[in-house]
């Protein structure tokens, strides 16, 4: 009902005021494109931070009511993350639309902490944090990060907090940041100004783009990330069927295939050096297989050591 959806959105809204739940969830709005991926680009530590908001509706609503409005809370938002749509007419009186979360996205002075409605937008417009899109939107947030590194981008807010830590003078001061003190906050203490003197440099930055020009390495990091995202979905589907060992093995090649097709795209120094470690992992997991189970056959395991050769050699011509 519109009370639970009402909830709902102030979990959201909360997860923007308080700088521990902003950490959690900044890494969906660092992304500087907007787009249906944008939807997915979700924060590994969200669920620490929002349990505590959601607790409280939990002692008014029956459970199984308020996990069904969550879940289409969620699912609900996936589709408005687009720029193909533009405007929905009547629907956008009610309801969140792709226009109204574009806004929501935006860097734009004026579209800053604005729409912060999952599925309704009625109560936006009734306390005051509507705005409606009336100019292009420039996406990200406020400040470069300048990486694809999903490590940074999942973690460097929180060094932000650390940071302000540091800077404050007392005891009181520094709980004080946990309990109230806003993403605002934060940055002016970081970068001894205010957003508003950012103006000129929020609305017309450029996108990161680190300017990957060998189109034989564009499609070497098309075909690893490929693999990688399969290989995670068969992690994923099949952990209960195996060890602790293949977990831990499986986790750790998961983790390396990402950051270092990251890095590969951001054209980090030793970064050829730690893309054939992951290659020479992926063999160890092979090997593993090939000892301690039947997935792989002759045919798959010789098949494994000619694709991690290839690799190797793709990368050495890459760099030449």
């Amino acid at each position: 009902d519109a009370q639970e959806s009402r909830g709902l959105g102030d979990v959201y809204k909360r997860q923007f005021i308080f700088s521990i739940s902003w950490a959690t969830h900044i890494v969906h709005h660092s992304s500087e494109e907007y787009n249906l991926c944008t939807a997915l680009r979700q924060g590994t530590l969200q669920s620490m931070a929002s349990w505590m908001y959601y607790l409280p509706i939990a002692f008014f609503y029956p459970l199984p009511l308020m996990v069904l409005h969550a879940q289409i809370n969620t699912i609900y938002q996936f589709w408005i993350h687009t720029q193909c749509i533009d405007n929905l007419g009547p629907l956008e009186w009610i309801l969140n639309t792709p226009s109204h979360h574009r806004v929501h996205h935006g860097r734009n002075m004026k579209y800053i902490d604005k729409n912060y409605g999952g599925t309704l937008i009625i109560f936006d417009r009734l306390f005051g944090t509507f705005q409606p899109e009336t100019e292009p939107c420039v996406y990200g947030i406020t400040y470069e990060l300048n990486t694809w590194n999903v490590f940074f981008l999942q973690l460097h807010y929180w060094q932000d907090i650390w940071n302000t830590l540091t800077q404050l003078p007392t005891l009181a001061e520094k709980v004080w940041l946990f309990i109230y003190r806003t993403p605002s906050f934060v940055y002016c203490i970081i970068n001894r100004n205010t957003i508003n003197e950012k103006k000129p440099f929020l609305e017309k930055r450029k996108k990161y783009d680190a300017n990957v020009t060998n189109i034989w390495m564009t499609i070497y990091v098309f075909v690893h990330f490929t693999i990688a995202l399969a290989y995670s979905v068969i992690i994923l589907r099949t952990m209960e069927d195996h060890g602790t060992l293949w977990r831990i093995l499986s986790s750790l090649f998961a983790m390396a295939s990402f950051y270092s097709i990251n890095a590969l795209f951001d054209q980090q120094k030793y970064v050829n050096v730690i893309e054939i470690v992951r290659l020479l992992l992926c063999l160890f997991i092979g090997y593993h297989f090939w000892f301690n189970s039947n997935i792989l056959n002759f045919s798959a395991f010789f098949s494994l050591h000619l694709a991690v050769l290839i690799s190797i050699l793709w990368i050495w011509l890459c760099n030449k």
